[in-house]
């Protein structure tokens, strides 16, 4: 039985690695950097909008993350590599003037797609609060 259950948890384990490292290379291919020119900053937003009504807020915060991203490299400030991760991001957008609200979706984003936060409506919230302050 404790055969049984040990094997149980390195299964658990393992598929959690093993999805992250999936979803990673998903994000992490020529695709995405595909994905993000062909979508405007509007489009990501419209999306997000559209997934956030559904109360799909995990794809919502995605999608404002991709937003950002569209944002910084459409104004050349922190130019878009399909190998960068949350974490060079979070380095590169320290020069801005306000890095904050950058950070706070960047955080967001690194949270619900490689760690074990559950996205709602509050996470939503901050998120989309964050941008806002980024917009003006």
């Amino acid at each position: 039985m404790l055969a049984v259950w040990a094997s149980w948890q390195i299964w658990q384990l393992l598929r959690f690695y093993i999805h992250n490292f999936k979803n990673r290379n998903q994000t992490t291919d020529g695709s995405a950097k595909k994905i993000i020119n062909d979508l405007s900053v509007a489009q990501w937003l419209l999306r997000a909008q559209k997934l956030q009504q559904q109360g799909k807020y995990r794809q919502a915060c995605r999608c404002l993350y991709m937003a950002v991203l569209q944002r910084l490299n459409d104004a050349g400030t922190v130019v878009d590599q399909p190998s960068r991760t949350d974490g060079e991001y979070l380095e590169l957008i320290q020069q801005l003037p306000q890095p904050m609200p950058y950070e706070t979706v960047i955080r967001i984003h690194e949270q619900l797609y490689f760690g074990n936060a559950e996205a709602d409506a509050s996470t939503f919230e901050q998120c989309q609060q964050a941008y806002q302050q980024i917009k003006d």
